[in-house]
C-alpha cells in the first residue's frame, strides 16, 4: 500500500493529495512533523536517532523524531503517529503523554520541500525502536548536539540541522 501525502501550497493549505513517491519525484511541497523528545522536565538531553541503513532517503543520517504527514492528519496526529512507530513500534503506552507545539517553518529543498511542525515532549523510555526506522537512539546534551551539529553537519538530516539551529541555536 502506498503512502498518499497533502501537497500543499506556499501558504500549507491542501492543494492536492499525491502518492510520497511523486511528491518526491515532482518536489512537491508537503507536511512533516519533528518530535524533540526531553529526557526529563529539565531539559537538558535531547533524544537523537540514527535512521536505519535500510532507509531510501538519509540511511544513517543523526535525526530527531518525526516524519511525513499522512493525507488528512494534523501536524499533531503526524507527530503522535511517528513518535509511536519509531520509538515504541506503534504502541500506544501512555494516551496523556503531552506533545507542545513549539513553532513551524518552511524547509526550502529541490527534492523534499515541506512545511515542518516542531513538537516537544519528556520521555526517558525504555524505547523498543521499529528497527526499520531506527536503528539506535540515544540521549545527547544539548550542548554536545549543538557542537556535532556545527562541527559534522553531514552527519545530521537537514531538517534535524534547521531545528538545532533554530531552537537550541
Amino acid at each position: 500500500m502506498s503512502e498518499h501525502l497533502d501537497v500543499v501550497n506556499e501558504s500549507d493549505r491542501v492543494v492536492d493529495t499525491k502518492k510520497r513517491s511523486f511528491c518526491h519525484s515532482q518536489g512537491l511541497i508537503h507536511r512533516c512533523s519533528a518530535v524533540i523528545v526531553f529526557e526529563t522536565e529539565s531539559r537538558e538531553r535531547i533524544l537523537i536517532q540514527k535512521r536505519s541503513l535500510n532507509k531510501e532517503k538519509k540511511p544513517g543520517k543523526l535525526c530527531l523524531t518525526g516524519g511525513h504527514i499522512k493525507s488528512g492528519d494534523t501536524y499533531l496526529e503526524g507527530a503522535k503517529k511517528e513518535f509511536y512507530e519509531e520509538l515504541y513500534d506503534n504502541k500506544v503506552i501512555e494516551s496523556s503523554k503531552m506533545f507542545n507545539k513549539l513553532f513551524k517553518f518552511r524547509k526550502i529543498s529541490e527534492e523534499d520541500p515541506e512545511f515542518v511542525e516542531v513538537f516537544e515532549t519528556i520521555d526517558n523510555g525504555p524505547f523498543m525502536i521499529q528497527e526499520d526506522e531506527v536503528e539506535t537512539c540515544f540521549f545527547m546534551s544539548i550542548e554536545k548536539l549543538r557542537k556535532q551539529v556545527k562541527e559534522s553537519p553531514n552527519d545530521f538530516t537537514t531538517t534535524t540541522r534547521i531545528i538545532v539551529e533554530k531552537y537550541l541555536g
